[in-house]
């Protein structure tokens, strides 16, 4: 399977035969609804600026929920985080300074 084709509340089964034949079913979840994410202060200064994230009034029927910051660097090319998993639905950090080709 690609990555990211599978529908959202939905049931799969995949199976696979050989000299008998296995199979699972599985369910994919949904993502969590009307919620809220918001950083302060909007602008800043690189590296002296602490930012602070926040993930308000998020909802799911599985629960707890888990929550993951970062950021994308496009220097490095891939995605830095600030907070791994955790049910702490905030998170806070000094950034680096972004693309000037992006104009960051």
């Amino acid at each position: 399977l690609e990555p990211a084709t599978l529908s959202v509340s939905r049931q799969y089964t995949f199976s696979i035969q050989c000299d008998a034949t296995a199979s699972i079913t599985v369910y994919s979840n949904a993502p969590p609804v009307n919620g809220r994410y918001t950083v302060h202060p909007t602008s800043g200064v690189e590296i002296v600026t602490f930012f602070e994230y926040t993930a308000t009034n998020w909802t799911d029927s599985d629960l707890p929920l888990n929550y993951q910051f970062g950021f994308y660097t496009p220097y490095a090319g891939t995605s830095l985080l600030t907070q791994d998993k955790s049910t702490l639905s905030l998170a806070s950090s000094f950034l680096p300074s972004g693309s000037i080709a992006s104009q960051y």
